[in-house]
């Protein structure tokens, strides 16, 4: 075995740990924005981000098939249309690109001076790449940022937006109004919970979408073989890969950020935890270990009698637990949040 040989095992090997690297940080991500949102903190094994990054990708599948479902047949056949000739054009300009690279190659000086002008205008599609990139993560991430410690704060629905000014306030006002519809039935007259659900998960597809184009645009202006080209003939001419993959990175990790923060289930289990001195806690099971249970305790009883203590994050080791009961899976933003959240607003 050689040296070639060695190398391309390698790579056979350790494709599906970069697979799974990227799964974690995925998963990583959406439980950190879904903690931030609560204001909870938990620890997770690795098997529990690739379990919720294979949940992210499952969601995404059923959300683009319920939008075909929703979409008129005509307006999916066009879509569909597009996209095969998207396909076809790629196709069949490949081969040609490849012999007008060879011909650039044969004709060096004009090839140069080709080769260079197209680095110039790869500098200027570099540039205004970046600019789409910031105004992407200004209309959809950036408003985002605000919305924390759900649970903990209970106020009005402004104090999740005010400051930001501009743009960014606007589009925080109107995402964090669906966000709170979409946990409850009392918002708008005339809307249900599935108008607002069906709202954030457009939101979220049209920023799938907009991040999928611009990691495409990013790949054809540096994959592109007459960029190749221009790059093996035009010296001190080259654009600096990392001003372009850097913001598409970016760009990529604010996809499931934003699902953690909008779309990541927020259904927790209904839990009943009776203790060694016979008080009851009453709340939400945020995790369940082998050696101790977390528990967002709503209401707490002390010798029968209910006590005013506010809302907080127990952690209960086993040896103190007397009986637990699990009731229902009920979704904690609507149970606590979301009823002052929308008188407030």
């Amino acid at each position: 075995m050689d040296g070639t040989d060695v190398i391309s095992l390698l790579q056979w090997v350790l494709r599906p740990v970069g697979i799974l690297g990227v799964f974690y940080g995925c998963g990583f991500i959406i439980e950190s924005a879904h903690q931030s949102l609560l204001g909870i903190s938990q620890e997770h094994a690795p098997s529990a981000y690739l379990m919720c990054a294979g949940t992210f990708l499952l969601d995404v599948v059923v959300m683009l098939l319920k939008v075909i479902d929703d979409t008129p047949r005509w307006v999916a056949m066009v879509v569909l249309a597009g996209l095969a000739a998207g396909f076809a054009v790629t196709a069949i300009s490949r081969p040609m690109l490849r012999g007008l690279r060879r011909h650039l190659t044969a004709l060096p000086r004009r090839a140069t001076d080709l080769c260079v002008r197209t680095n110039r205008r790869r500098r200027r599609a570099a540039v205004t790449l970046g600019g789409l990139v910031v105004l992407k993560l200004i209309y959809f991430d950036a408003p985002l940022i605000g919305f924390e410690n759900l649970l903990f704060e209970r106020v009005p629905t402004e104090n999740h937006f005010l400051g930001y000014g501009g743009l960014i306030e606007d589009r925080a006002e109107a995402i964090w109004h669906d966000l709170v519809c979409a946990h409850t039935d009392k918002c708008d007259p005339g809307r249900d919970r599935d108008d607002y659900v069906r709202a954030n998960r457009y939101r979220f597809l049209a920023n799938v979408a907009v991040t999928i184009a611009l990691v495409l645009a990013g790949a054809v202006l540096t994959r592109h073989p007459l960029a190749r080209a221009a790059r093996a003939a035009a010296d001190g001419a080259e654009i600096n890969l990392a001003i372009i993959a850097t913001p598409l990175i970016i760009a990529l990790l604010s996809v499931p950020y934003v699902y953690g923060k909008t779309l990541r289930s927020t259904h927790y289990r209904r839990t009943t935890v009776v203790q060694a001195n016979d008080d009851e806690l009453y709340g939400y099971l945020l995790s369940d270990g082998d050696w101790s249970v977390q528990l967002f305790v709503t209401h707490r009883m002390v010798h029968g009698e209910p006590t005013d203590e506010p809302a907080q994050i127990w952690q209960i080791p086993r040896a103190q637990i007397k009986a637990i009961t699990l009731v229902s899976l009920d979704d904690i933003l609507s149970a606590r949040v979301i009823p002052q959240a929308s008188a407030g607003g």
